[in-house]
């Protein structure tokens, strides 16, 4: 991802450069064909109204530009877009009324000059004396001289506002092609991710050990619960059969991910005495068919209690709560811990749901950590998405 922000500060610094050689290109070219003397003067003076659209461009660069590539916020960012046009107006006002007062006062004193002259010697009317200074540029008259900075007569002002839309367009133009190409590269990452992780899922959450234990259960329930048997079967390839068609999915229905839960959770309390081991399962408001969530996210958090907070031979407890409010899912999953798996909590496992919830959401998610010395918490807060 840096190398396309290096590319882009590339692209910038070769146009400013571009821009600040063209006026000694464009001397040296000239004097080849005049008298070669080089007016660094004048160059100096290009590079002074140039300064005004660099001190622009640096603004919206790096301050107002993320505000809508990154942050998505298009109010606020047309709103100090408009803000910044209106400073860059009134400094072009400024000048403007800098250039009108020098050249007002340079008549004055013209005009001065010609009244101490000799009748004979003043010039036909008409006609100027040779250091009468050149017409004033466009606007500079009497019809024009109280105008608003809004109501720029024309010329130079108009065209400089115009080039620095164009400017600012140009910026936002560069910053959104690399920013999707950025996340372009972000999601086949992420992609790939899901990949792997639905394979890391298969060898390792849902593991032979896994399996062994259920299926251990399932052959003990045949002689005393056949029918529970048979509906643990069924629970257990419906898992099967989620993890292999809808964990590469990048977004499935929350009722599905549901499901898939639930028969999880029902699975594993199959194997601990409910005596000793408090498991609580409040999830149904994940049943809604309409709303939509990353596949095998959740369950890292579930299986992640499941394997370190149970103890055999101390009481232990497992509570996993969930609500849906504006359109925003809120998970729980609180655990008992105990001091001989305490080292063995969080873990690689936490550390890749990090980073699969930063490339699907960015920075609207929340993830809570509590790691208490009896009780280990998880709290998610993510969006949904609705069909």
């Amino acid at each position: 991802m840096r190398q396309n922000q290096f590319r882009e500060n590339i692209i910038y610094i070769a146009l400013w450069l571009v821009l600040l050689l063209a006026p000694v290109i464009s001397m040296y070219m000239r004097n080849q064909a005049d008298v070669p003397t080089f007016h660094w003067n004048e160059i100096i003076g290009i590079w002074k109204i140039y300064a005004a659209y660099l001190v622009l461009f640096l603004i919206h660069n790096f301050i107002i530009a993320p505000v809508l590539v990154q942050k998505h916020k298009n109010a606020l960012y047309f709103g100090l877009t408009t803000a910044l046009m209106l400073l860059f107006i009134g400094y072009q006002y400024t000048r403007y009324l800098e250039r009108r007062e020098r050249f007002e006062k340079r008549i004055e004193i013209i005009a001065e000059h010609i009244e101490e002259m000799p009748m004979q010697k003043r010039p036909p009317k008409g006609i100027a004396p040779k250091d009468m200074p050149p017409k004033p540029p466009k606007g500079i008259n009497k019809e024009h001289r109280d105008r608003p900075p809004f109501m720029f007569p024309g010329g130079p002002e108009v065209i400089s506002t115009i080039m620095a839309i164009f400017l600012l367009g140009m910026n936002l133009g560069v910053k959104l092609y690399f920013f999707s190409t950025k996340r372009e590269k972000e999601m086949l990452l992420l992609e790939q991710q899901n990949l792997n992780s639905q394979l890391e899922y298969l060898k390792y959450q849902i593991n032979p050990h896994f399996f062994m234990n259920t299926l251990n259960n399932i052959h003990a329930l045949v002689d005393i619960d056949p029918e529970l048997a048979k509906k643990t079967v069924i629970q257990l390839s419906k898992m099967m059969r989620y993890v292999l068609y809808e964990g590469n999915k990048k977004f499935v229905p929350m009722e599905s991910e549901y499901v898939f839960l639930e028969n999880y959770v029902k699975l594993m309390s199959l194997r601990y005495n409910p005596e000793k081991i408090e498991i609580i399962n409040d999830t149904t408001c994940m049943a809604e068919s309409n709303l939509m969530i990353p596949p095998l996210l959740i369950i890292n958090f579930i299986e992640n209690a499941f394997k370190h907070g149970i103890s055999y031979q101390n009481a232990s407890f497992i509570h996993i709560h969930a609500k849906i409010e504006n359109d925003r899912l809120f998970f729980d999953c609180i655990n008992s811990k105990h001091n001989e798996k305490a080292e063995e909590h969080g873990g690689v496992g936490l550390a890749n749901a990090y980073k699969r919830l930063s490339l699907l959401f960015e920075k609207n998610y929340q993830l809570d950590v509590s790691d208490k010395e009896h009780e280990y918490a998880v709290k998610l807060n993510i969006p949904v998405i609705r069909k």
